[in-house]
């Protein structure tokens, strides 16, 4: 009489991503459980995983499912490290390959090609960071400057509208013959400096 068969420590798959290293995970798992053959898994494994089902699927003719894999790997008594291993290969094989864009080079990459991108498009990005009363300094004058393109804006309006009153309606010209004597030509020329210091 043949003694019992010593047990292999339970396999713990490594990391694969085809769907050819799943089928050797699982053969590697089978080649540990308490009974390798065939008919006793698929008995412990349940409905929908015959022998032959499991036969297609460990020479890769067959895509395992979670849920089968989840089973077969129980009925080997593969442990949960084990079974959580081949589970997360699973998936990897399902997603597929990690896109080149997210290596960690390629992200590198596109943050300094935006960065220069941003500098050159904002060059005051550059700047050197101003202090506490500078930056007070620069704000207040700033301030200034906005209400005088307010009041500005404001007086160009009424100038506007007088001229509207004595000579009609404004004729917005462009080109050589816009000039400060023509209807809407002095308000035009101030009104196109002041939207150009404003910008």
């Amino acid at each position: 009489m043949n003694p019992p068969r010593k047990r292999p420590a339970p396999h713990v798959p490594g990391r694969f991503t085809t769907r050819d290293g799943l089928a050797r995970a699982m053969t590697r798992i089978r080649d540990t459980a308490p009974d390798t053959r065939l008919r006793a898994i698929a008995r412990l494994a349940g409905p929908g995983l015959s022998a032959s089902t499991l036969s297609r699927l460990l020479a890769d003719q067959k895509f395992v499912t979670a849920a089968r894999l989840t089973a077969f790997a129980v009925a080997c008594q593969a442990g949960d490290e084990a079974t959580a291993a081949g589970l997360a290969g699973h998936r990897r094989v399902l997603n597929g390959p990690t896109p080149a864009s997210f290596y960690p080079c390629a992200v590198v990459e596109l943050a300094e090609e935006r960065r220069q991108r941003d500098e050159a498009a904002r060059p005051w990005l550059n700047e050197p960071e101003l202090d506490w009363y500078d930056q007070q300094r620069r704000d207040k004058e700033e301030a200034g400057f906005r209400r005088w393109a307010r009041e500005a804006e404001a007086l160009l309006d009424e100038l506007g509208d007088d001229a509207e009153q004595h000579t009609g309606p404004r004729v917005t010209t462009t080109g050589p013959a816009a000039g400060a004597g023509s209807p809407g030509g002095m308000e035009g020329v101030l009104a196109g400096q002041l939207r150009t210091a404003l910008e």
